[in-house]
């Protein structure tokens, strides 16, 4: 949390983390699939980048806001194939939240406001708005038992998936 009470990336990942169900289905390296044995499942899933030395050989105080990419490893995009298999035949809803420079980044925010250092309470209740993850909802119809999820994630992005049987 910012002193403000503004939710960081690292703390939407925790409550992505909770929102999971009890039984693991399958897991990589980038992704965390569980479900609750009813129709519902629920997918983690991040492309977190490396700091470089060039975050480690700067001071604190003298990292470059406006250009934070420049201290990490690199700015690839994550491809993710998944197959969810053994699922009843039907329609799905799936909800897909996202964290990313795009959406619901609080620095980037922050820096549209050219980092001003004194924001007002509206100000700070706007951040706090515009700061949470970006929500779509699409439907998917299975057939033979198994549904394709493909992603593409940003660097940095975090993404938790709801898949539901409708």
């Amino acid at each position: 949390l910012t002193k403000d009470g503004i939710l960081k990336p690292a703390a939407y990942a925790i409550e992505f983390l909770n929102r999971l169900y009890p039984y693991a289905v399958a897991r990589g390296e980038n992704y965390l699939i569980t479900t609750n044995r009813h129709h519902s499942y629920g997918i983690v899933c991040h492309n977190q980048k490396r700091l470089n030395f060039n975050y480690y050989f700067t001071a604190e105080d003298k990292l470059e806001r406006e250009n934070l990419w420049k201290y990490y490893e690199d700015r690839a995009p994550l491809e993710l194939d998944l197959r969810l298999s053994d699922l009843a035949d039907g329609s799905y809803q799936l909800k897909c939240y996202r964290i990313n420079e795009e959406n619901g980044s609080v620095m980037r925010t922050w820096a549209e406001m050219e980092f001003e250092e004194e924001l007002t309470r509206n100000d700070v209740g706007y951040l706090r708005r515009v700061c949470e993850p970006k929500l779509t909802i699409q439907k998917a119809e299975v057939t033979g038992g198994e549904l394709k999820v493909d992603l593409c994630l940003a660097p940095n992005e975090l993404l938790y998936i709801r898949v539901n049987r409708v």
